[in-house]
């Protein structure tokens, strides 16, 4: 990135500051940009929120603001958080949709997804049945942390309230998972 600038994302605009001065570098608007934004290897990877959007994520180039490609998930799903990047790879969580019919609400699940950090290519995906990724993924010890505010699916339907996931990074395997871990009126988080 040369210098050390920061990039943002609000009200449709990516914008990258110098991080010493405050001035701008450059601005790119896109439709719904979803933060936070991340940064590596001379790009920064923007979540685009919106059912317009399909679950999109757009790579930009960090020194000008300029699209290097654009991912979709192609269906329904949106993105309602960050994505995160580690070893050239980017992860990114969709969230699932609901279809309300005469008496009901049915849930399809969000997906995990991995890419190529360099080119957007589909590498992966972990479909673990859960609905409502709204928290950005974390990576520690080769493994993807990621935690759903709703619980499991079942014909299309949510039972439980909250998942957290433990992934492998390279395989998308399942490793574990926690589930009631966000009982009425408690908060629990990490650190």
């Amino acid at each position: 990135f040369g210098s050390f600038k920061e990039a943002q994302s609000m009200l449709g605009w990516v914008w990258c500051f110098n991080s010493s001065s405050g001035a701008l570098i450059w601005k790119t608007s896109l439709n719904y940009p979803r933060g936070p934004v991340a940064v590596a290897n001379g790009k920064v990877y923007v979540t685009l929120a919106g059912v317009q959007n399909n679950g999109k994520l757009q790579c930009l180039n960090a020194q000008t603001g300029e699209s290097l490609w654009t991912w979709s998930e192609g269906n329904l799903q949106e993105v309602m958080a960050g994505a995160t990047v580690a070893n050239r790879r980017v992860y990114v969580a969709t969230e699932g949709y609901g279809i309300i019919t005469q008496n009901q609400t049915l849930w399809f699940p969000g997906d995990l997804h991995c890419l190529d950090a360099e080119t957007g290519a589909f590498l992966w995906q972990a479909n673990l049945n859960t609905s409502f990724y709204w928290s950005t993924p974390a990576i520690a010890y080769g493994n993807i942390y990621v935690g759903s505010g709703m619980g499991q699916i079942v014909n299309a339907h949510t039972y439980g309230r909250g998942v957290f996931y433990c992934i492998n990074a390279t395989t998308g395997q399942l490793i574990w998972k926690k589930t009631g871990l966000f009982p009425e009126k408690k908060l629990y988080f990490l650190s």
